[in-house]
């Protein structure tokens, strides 16, 4: 099941706003987010996901390309700072949340239908809606500790 399909403008988009910074896709699932970067030529990037197959793994190994076969806790246990972080359509299980708490030196964009954010983003955090029109559904969000 596909949960999340972006658009050529929505990547083109991401680039843009990523200004160079590490991409990581994380619950990259098919990947292919990864897959519209890549055609961008845009290769500072990597996919997360503890389900992803071994065959997927091998065959962005010969892309260039690392998927990292964890789940996105067990990735933040490395020194990672300045990146952006893209949750597409996550699944209602936590790791979103902990995520952030591991990864405050980074961007992180969440992108889902409004009525997910309550359900995955904790309260403490700043929830802003981004002008990205290139979307079917769901909405681009930036999402940043709450300093106060």
């Amino acid at each position: 099941m596909i949960f999340f399909e972006p658009t050529r403008e929505w990547v083109r988009w991401l680039i843009g706003f990523a200004a160079e910074r590490p991409i990581i896709d994380v619950g990259c699932g098919d990947c292919r987010l990864l897959d519209m970067l890549n055609e961008e030529k845009y290769l500072k990037m990597c996919g997360v996901d503890p389900l992803v197959d071994c065959d997927i793994i091998s065959e962005y190994i010969l892309k260039g390309i690392q998927v990292i076969p964890l789940r996105a806790e067990e990735l933040m246990l490395c020194d990672y700072s300045d990146q952006v972080f893209v949750f597409a359509r996550p699944s209602h299980t936590g790791f979103v949340a902990s995520v952030l708490e591991r990864s405050e030196n980074n961007v992180h964009l969440y992108v889902s239908k409004p009525e997910n954010v309550k359900i995955d983003i904790p309260k403490h955090y700043v929830v802003k809606e981004l002008e990205t029109p290139f979307l079917r559904c769901e909405k681009t969000y930036l999402i940043s500790k709450n300093q106060s």
